[in-house]
């Protein structure tokens, strides 16, 4: 019976400390004495033998104790209750416990708190009596620590936040309270903002900034993890379209995206996220930015190509000047459009029926669209013989040369942006123009008509006629007082 009864006695010793009424949580080890070799006591004994190897071996055994345990100092925390039993009990209920010698500083009036606080459960971080980590907590990280309860944020994405990965989520969050947000040591920008410096200093010095980089970071970036390049949220084409939403519609139903759009680092290649000292957060010049791709021959999707249009400008003397001021988008649509070349208006590229000066809009957007309308004029285009308007008759024939044959929109050697030579036909024959120019007028000698000269204070006449198209086709040249043929004015 004797035997029965010390038997009784070592398995309450080996029960965990519980306070009144409570029962112990799954998972929390105390390391008390489940493998002491003494029969516990029935009364009250020097607090320094709580320790030993007979009683409660290993509880000292951690690279960081719990103070009053590293002074044996048991009764801090535990009250004996029952003495016949060895039972003891806290000292305090267990949500008084922690907090009657940590004064954590924090009340239920701040912005967060971390739930285990607030529920009293310090237990479910932290080891009552010592760990191998600082701060007696109980995992063998912090990061660790966290993941227990927030697994939610780290799911095997490709990239990790610094932090995260180290697991110092300290470095951002507060762990027991904080008056700001998601518990985190100082409010969401300012916290961002003192670990990216060169961020911060871009913001600092630029006189445009992205609204949210005035708000919350977390906007566009995840702070834990993501799939994303530069811990966005989501691709960069669609974060940027989700609040840009009347460009997505846009490139919905355009029939030629500009292709900076879905390449690459998408409205990235254009656009700084952050912050820029230029327009939409451009970040450079425009025309700086149209070179990053157009300073070599571009294939086209639809067949062709586009031509080196920063070799053409650099090496040419003359300059259309929306060109010449860096205006590209004067022209051109920026994020797709519906026209070839993604052009803002009409602008016929070759030869076709004339229509209106509609099929030029383009082009009378800036210049006088009388220049295709007047036949007779002194004063709408020096393009003239006598008042004999000459655009008139290139524009308003049977077969109407269109701007873009003579013209280069963005650059040529010759003056008034005329080509030397044009692209004809399916081979992409270079067909000469072959124009020069005298102080009152000029003659041109193009691949797809005779020479003719024309001057603007003494116009030139042709009477001469050929017998019949074949005697002109050709030849070379027309002379002063031939008349020109009806077949190709």
């Amino acid at each position: 019976m004797r035997l029965l009864t010390q038997i009784s006695v070592m398995i309450l010793a080996a029960s965990t400390v519980v306070s009144p009424g409570s029962s112990q949580e799954p998972g929390i080890n105390r390391n008390l004495s489940s493998s002491a070799t003494i029969v516990p006591p029935t009364t009250m004994t020097p607090l320094d033998g709580c320790s030993t190897s007979e009683c409660h071996p290993g509880i000292k055994e951690h690279s960081y104790l719990h103070g009053p345990l590293q002074v044996n100092a048991c009764d801090a925390c535990h009250a004996l209750d029952e003495p016949l039993e060895h039972r003891f009990v806290d000292v305090l209920p267990r949500q008084q416990l922690c907090t009657s010698c940590h004064d954590l500083h924090y009340s239920t009036e701040q912005a967060s708190v971390h739930q285990p606080l607030s529920e009293g459960e310090c237990l479910s971080c932290h080891d009552p009596h010592g760990s191998e980590q600082p701060r007696a907590i109980l995992h063998n990280s912090r990061g660790g620590l966290c993941l227990d309860c927030h697994a939610e944020l780290s799911n095997g994405e490709a990239l990790s936040h610094a932090p995260e990965s180290e697991g110092s989520c300290n470095l951002c969050h507060q762990p027991h309270s904080s008056q700001y947000s998601d518990l985190l040591i100082k409010p969401g920008r300012a916290l961002c903002l003192s670990c990216h410096v060169k961020t911060a200093e871009q913001l600092t010095a630029s006189s445009l900034r992205h609204a949210p980089t005035q708000d919350d970071c977390r906007v566009c970036h995840d702070p834990h993890a993501t799939d994303a390049p530069s811990m966005l949220v989501a691709d960069p084409a669609a974060l940027c379209l989700s609040c840009h939403q009347e460009i997505e519609q846009n490139l919905n139903v355009v029939v030629h995206p500009h292709a900076a759009m879905t390449e690459e680092k998408s409205c990235l290649n254009c656009h700084q996220p952050h912050a820029s000292n230029h327009g939409q957060l451009l970040r450079g010049a425009t025309q700086d930015l149209c070179f990053q791709c157009h300073n070599e021959v571009v294939p086209r999707k639809a067949g062709g190509s586009i031509s080196n249009i920063q070799a053409a400008m650099e090496d040419s003397p003359n300059t259309h000047s929306p060109a010449q001021r860096g205006d590209c988008t004067l022209c051109h649509q920026v994020h797709g459009g519906d026209r070839d070349r993604l052009l803002k208006r009409e602008y016929v590229p070759t030869y076709a029926s004339f229509q209106g000066a509609e099929d030029y809009s383009l082009c009378f957007s800036c210049h006088d669209k009388n220049l295709v309308l007047t036949e007779q004029t002194s004063a709408v285009t020096a393009f003239r013989n006598g008042d004999q308007n000459l655009h008139f008759v290139h524009v308003n024939s049977r077969k109407s040369r269109s701007c873009n044959i003579c013209h280069d929109p963005h650059a040529a050697d010759s003056d008034h942006m005329i080509r030397p030579t044009y692209p004809f036909g399916p081979s992409r024959w270079e067909l000469a123009i072959a124009w020069k120019g005298t102080p009152d007028g000029g003659s041109c000698a193009a691949g797809c008509h005779a020479a003719f000269e024309y001057d603007r204070q003494t116009p030139v006449i042709y009477t001469k006629l050929p017998n019949n198209e074949e005697e002109w086709r050709g030849r070379m040249p027309f002379t002063p007082g031939e008349t020109i043929p009806e077949e190709i004015q």
